[in-house]
């Protein structure tokens, strides 16, 4: 497969005389796959983020995406190639209607069947002269989403999409990946659901202490406690009741696939 991002042993602080934020990280990501960020509070998780999308400049190393500098790219450049979708929604939205904000960067997909088709992939469609801010949190993340996807990037950044998410808002997100999977649009997502990553994901890094401790399928992962626990990471729920019985540790991630094992 092609490679579409590389870290190559980069390092950053946010000032000279700081610690590292982010220490050594040297990783590869292949075009059109679906990689979780996952680590307690303070690991580095946003830092990589930002450093992916070309926020920060690494003090030490590259970042390559397209085989090129992402930091840097141009401003316009990037924003055409990487969508990045904050924790809070807040921090993105500023217009009256959830349809002004969804087409802003847009202007001209009002009337456009991708707009309709990505209008209800995000569960919108009877929103869209609503006021962003008369909707719940929850909901006002699917109007950052949709904004982002309209654009059309190779790459999408999620930061904590499932926060504040009940079941439905989860169903929603599952199928947003999923359609983008399909679309073959890289995405990275950060993420303290173990439980939404194991049924989601197949590749995860996880981050301690500002460094990637390891890069592994989810399987492997979240059958290593000794792992988890030095990561402060919770073992999902099947993973668990798994590990707890000698001699059935078979890898099974949620209970879809424990049943067909069974």
């Amino acid at each position: 497969m092609k490679e579409a991002i590389v870290f190559d042993n980069v390092s950053y602080r946010y000032s000279s005389d700081s610690e590292w934020a982010l220490e050594n990280a040297s990783i590869t990501v292949n075009t059109g796959e679906s990689l979780a960020i996952i680590g307690e509070n303070g690991a580095g998780k946003s830092t990589f983020a930002k450093l992916c999308c070309g926020l920060f400049k690494p003090e030490q190393g590259s970042v390559l995406i397209n085989s090129q500098e992402v930091y840097t790219m141009k401003n316009q450049e990037k924003a055409k190639l990487i969508g990045y979708v904050f924790q809070n929604p807040d921090d993105q939205i500023f217009l009256s209607t959830v349809g002004k904000e969804i087409i802003y960067p847009h202007k001209t997909y009002e009337d456009d069947a991708f707009f309709k088709e990505v209008i209800a992939l995000c569960s919108l469609e009877d929103e869209l002269d609503s006021h962003p801010y008369n909707l719940p949190w929850s909901t006002r993340k699917f109007v950052t989403i949709a904004s982002i996807i309209l654009q059309k990037p190779h790459y999408i950044i999620f930061d904590e999409p499932t926060a504040g998410q009940e079941k439905k808002g989860k169903e929603i997100l599952k199928n947003i990946l999923n359609y983008l999977k399909e679309k073959k649009i890289t995405v990275l997502m950060i993420s303290h659901d173990m439980e939404f990553v194991a049924e989601n994901f197949q590749r995860a890094v996880v981050l301690k202490d500002k460094s990637i401790i390891t890069d592994d399928q989810i399987n492997h992962i979240f059958y290593d406690q000794e792992l988890l626990q030095s990561a402060g990471l919770d073992q999902p729920f099947v993973p668990k009741l798994l590990s707890s019985l000698a001699n059935f540790d078979n890898g099974a991630l949620t209970m879809e696939e424990l049943a067909k094992q069974l």
